[in-house]
């Protein structure tokens, strides 16, 4: 085999090491030492994120953006540490904290790294949240998705169908994602869909949500409310509750709300 080590690839695209391994007949662990690469940079960032009230963040999190790549760091207990490799030629960064249980961000805030340990101090969450999914499964711990969502209201459907709904999201650890589809019939575009799962034939009316939430359309009985559909920059309202089947047959119930900023 031939082993490539690369870097970042706005660094170089060029291996920071080759070599020929192998063969091998039998599980054989071996060690590789990357000589230094004076274009990479290994960078710690640290801080403390708080309340609007001045209380450490017990449930949220802080997302650190460099150039094309995005770090996240779950906060407990008001303290992160975020740990990355940079280019020399840029210096910059920008971090963003979300504070799940006041709905609350700190919005973008810009720094500089001081290689090799940057000492943010402390960043608050004082900015409503613009947009957010939030659902519950099996009454296990709230799900928040605060980025990376798209809500487009289609007067028809790029596949021809009657008006529609479709939200995804997905959130920045990737461990959790949303799909939402609603088919509606109602010519006000508002009230309440029962027992309706989207099934892909034209004229029906209701809502389906899938994508890594694994809900099947069999013994689906949840009930959607969409209460706001606003115009596009406007806010797009949904809640729903009640019970599915995933796609192995296993009975769950759900609840959530969707308040998000339509798109188009």
């Amino acid at each position: 085999l031939e082993l490539n080590v690369y870097g970042y690839e706005y660094c170089s695209d060029t291996p920071l090491y080759t070599e020929t391994i192998g063969p091998f007949s039998t599980d054989t662990s071996i060690s590789i030492v990357v000589p230094e690469n004076s274009d990479i940079i290994s960078e710690t960032v640290v801080g403390i994120f708080n309340t609007c009230n001045g209380n450490p963040v017990t449930d949220g999190y802080v997302q650190l953006t460099y150039g094309d790549q995005t770090f996240v760091d779950a906060v407990s207990n008001g303290e992160f540490e975020i740990n990355l490799l940079r280019c020399t030629e840029d210096d910059t960064f920008v971090l963003k904290g979300n504070d799940y249980t006041n709905l609350q961000s700190t919005g973008d805030i810009g720094f500089t790294f001081t290689t090799s340990l940057t000492d943010v101090g402390t960043v608050s969450a004082c900015n409503a949240v613009e947009e957010f999914i939030q659902y519950t499964i099996d009454d296990d711990d709230d799900v928040f998705i605060f980025e990376n969502i798209t809500a487009n209201f289609y007067l028809e459907s790029p596949n021809g169908q009657v008006p529609t709904i479709d939200i995804f999201a997905s959130s920045n650890d990737q461990e959790n994602c949303f799909f939402m589809y609603g088919l509606l019939n109602d010519p006000n575009y508002l009230g309440t869909y029962d027992n309706f799962p989207y099934d892909g034939t034209t004229g029906d009316t209701g809502f389906f949500i899938g994508e890594c939430l694994s809900v099947s359309g069999t013994n689906n009985n949840i009930t959607y409310n969409l209460t706001t559909l606003g115009e596009v920059g406007e806010y797009i309202d949904i809640n729903f509750s009640g019970s599915y089947e995933d796609y192995d047959g296993n009975p769950h119930t759900i609840s959530g709300t969707v308040h998000v900023l339509r798109d188009n």
